[in-house]
């Protein structure tokens, strides 16, 4: 389904998106160090090395959204309709949502603290 939804990254060989999304890792450098050996245990489970899966994830980002409300604190929010788009199928191929039913959906953020040249403060005084 992912592949299908997504397109290939590549025709003959090499690593398809579905590979990249099942390694699971949410550290990419955990994927070869400490769980590559299992997961290539798996059959017919490929494990991408981490500079093929940072060199597929960046091919699915988009540009962030600015939103300024009246107190004219800048937000941005990364909104990737393909990947919305994905999930919501996911979970109707799972069984976990049913056609034609009506569902409120909501997120949670998490600040992740850091010293990039691009952080902002949050509105937690914290740069991340």
């Amino acid at each position: 389904m992912i592949d299908n939804y997504l397109g290939h990254r590549v025709k003959l060989f090499g690593f398809q998106y579905s590979d990249i999304f099942m390694s699971g890792s949410e550290v990419i450098e955990d994927l070869n160090t400490h769980f590559g050996e299992h997961l290539k245990n798996i059959p017919n489970n490929k494990v991408p090395s981490s500079i093929t899966t940072i060199r597929g994830i960046n091919k699915l980002t988009v540009e962030n959204t600015v939103f300024t409300p009246d107190s004219n604190i800048s937000y941005n929010f990364n909104i990737n309709k393909k990947m919305n788009h994905l999930n919501i199928k996911a979970l109707l191929f799972t069984n976990q949502l049913k056609q034609g039913e009506s569902y409120d959906l909501d997120y949670n953020n998490k600040i992740i603290e850091n010293s990039n040249y691009d952080a902002k403060k949050t509105y937690k005084k914290n740069r991340g």
